[in-house]
């Protein structure tokens, strides 16, 4: 068994590579985790031993975060789970680091533990982003500037992009639905640490997207 992390900065050729070595052994198996759609993933189709699970299969809630951190041998109560499944630990680069941090004591500091959890979970979404590639980060310009996300929203602030389906991604936590508002908003701590490094990094798109939505968005 062999588990492999493309990057997004990868070329297509990693693809190929690894699609080769299970033509060569084909007793070997493979785990391939990448952000976005790869050539790998296209060609997965075509095997039928091959499972392709999409990225929001991957986020958990207060169960499955309760259910990891167990399994990791540190112990959570329901009502710790379900605070972090109200933060960036459903997303799964980032609870295996807050559950690591808590393993090493950082959950012992002096405080409440859920504070502290919290905080843990807004870190690790906050080192990730800044870690992550620029054409990673420029596909969450769309959601993580308007303040509210509708179709329309979206449409002038990507024309070029597709049209997300808002309610599935709200289904799995990463949104939450405003029904006075006719519209949808980015979890605060995912917009918090993600909006401050789209400014750094591009402010002029930023500003672009501000004033093309104006004041309602």
């Amino acid at each position: 068994q062999l588990v492999v992390v493309i990057p997004a900065s990868a070329s297509s050729a990693a693809d190929s590579a690894l699609l080769g070595m299970l033509d060569a052994a084909p007793n070997l198996t493979l785990i391939v985790i990448a952000a976005g759609r790869r050539p790998i993933e296209t060609a997965s189709f075509m095997r039928p031993d091959a499972l392709v699970v999409p990225s929001a299969a991957l986020v958990l809630d207060a169960p499955g975060i309760l259910s990891y951190a167990t399994s990791r041998g540190f112990e959570l109560s329901a009502e710790e789970a379900a605070t972090l499944a109200r933060t960036a630990a459903t997303l799964p680069d980032v609870l295996p680091a807050v559950v690591s941090a808590a393993i090493s004591g950082g959950a012992d500091q002096p405080g409440p533990r859920k504070v502290w959890l919290e905080a843990e979970a807004s870190l690790a979404l906050r080192n990730l982003v800044a870690a992550a590639a620029d054409d990673y980060l420029r596909g969450l310009l769309p959601f993580a500037v308007p303040y509210l996300l509708t179709p329309s929203a979206l449409a002038a602030a990507d024309p070029h992009g597709g049209a997300p389906n808002l309610p599935a991604i709200a289904s799995i936590g990463l949104i939450d639905h405003d029904a006075p508002a006719a519209g949808y908003r980015v979890r605060f701590a995912l917009r918090q640490a993600v909006l401050p490094e789209l400014e750094r990094r591009f402010p002029d798109e930023v500003r672009r997207i501000d004033q093309l939505l104006g004041e309602q968005y």
